[in-house]
């Protein structure tokens, strides 16, 4: 089952690292429409599978579980806001703060790891936080400002993750609720401040909008499967797939890596060297045991 839940949580990343391509040929729609599509459509195609395999009295009782839905709805506000950071990331032309951002996620987990799910660490992984936190405070002491949009995606991401492990509901059941949270929402926006905009969208734009659905669910679907079957810190090893695709086409689409930004990216890279090689040097027995 582990190598199944490392598998798809691989896959999953590669999908989430390529999808800055998929949301720069919508970089001309607002990136709050694009938010409210992902939601909408999101929910839409989670619906109809549950109507397909015919799970919806599954679906009925976990709007009944109170305790459950709070954490979905936690899930929900989080991943929300996770997601509108990054499709305004990269619309805008910064890509690479939202690959900041992931490459940071990793640490954030580990932390996550030790603290909520009491999951065992060594002194090379808390070194490892230590020279993260480093370059975000060398650019805050020599430029004077935080990376605040790869915090806020890191941090949200992680939190999301950690509820998510803490809810452990089925995959798409969970996705179907989470987005169902946000919808009404999600839609009164859209048609209230982009009733204009929605109309004048080409074909081709309502097409990509409306594939944002799977486009969205699909590896969430995945996530969640490869969380809920593998520890919390394999999970943020295998982060670092999607910054690393990331960092790529915003390097190849032109943007520029300046010493502010190089300065966290270098503390966070090496960061993840020594976190990685206290992950690896583990004894078998004691990764076994884990």
């Amino acid at each position: 089952m582990k190598n199944r839940g490392f598998y798809i949580t691989m896959l999953t990343y590669t999908i989430w690292g390529l999808l800055p391509l998929y949301w720069k040929l919508l970089s001309h729609v607002p990136a709050v429409l694009i938010l409210c599509c992902r939601i909408t459509f999101s929910l839409v195609f989670t619906s109809a599978i549950i109507l397909l395999t015919r799970r919806m009295d599954q679906f009925k009782a976990l709007l009944r579980d109170r305790p459950t839905m709070l954490k979905l709805t936690i899930a929900s506000l989080l991943i929300t806001v996770n997601w509108g950071t990054y499709i305004y990331a990269v619309a805008s032309g910064h890509t690479l703060d939202a690959s900041l951002g992931y490459y940071m996620n990793p640490l954030v987990v580990f932390a996550a790891s030790t603290i909520i799910f009491k999951e065992k660490t060594s002194l090379l992984q808390v070194v490892s936080i230590c020279v993260a936190a480093s370059g975000v405070i060398i650019t805050l002491l020599i430029f004077g400002t935080v990376p605040i949009t790869a915090l806020l995606l890191a941090f949200t991401f992680a939190a999301y993750g950690s509820v998510k492990k803490f809810a452990h509901v089925d995959p798409l059941l969970s996705i179907a609720i989470e987005t169902l949270v946000m919808a009404p929402a999600a839609l009164i926006i859209a048609f209230t401040l982009f009733g204009n905009t929605i109309a004048a969208l080409t074909l081709k734009d309502g097409l990509l909008l409306m594939l944002a659905g799977p486009v969205t669910a699909v590896p969430m679907i995945l996530y969640s499967i490869g969380v809920n079957h593998l520890d919390f810190k394999t999970v943020g090893i295998l982060q670092y797939i999607s910054p690393s695709l990331m960092l790529l086409i915003g390097l190849m689409s032109g943007e520029a890596l300046s010493l502010e930004k190089l300065i966290p990216f270098i503390a966070v890279i090496v960061a993840l060297v020594i976190y990685s090689i206290g992950l690896l040097s583990k004894k078998p027995a004691q990764t076994k045991a884990e």
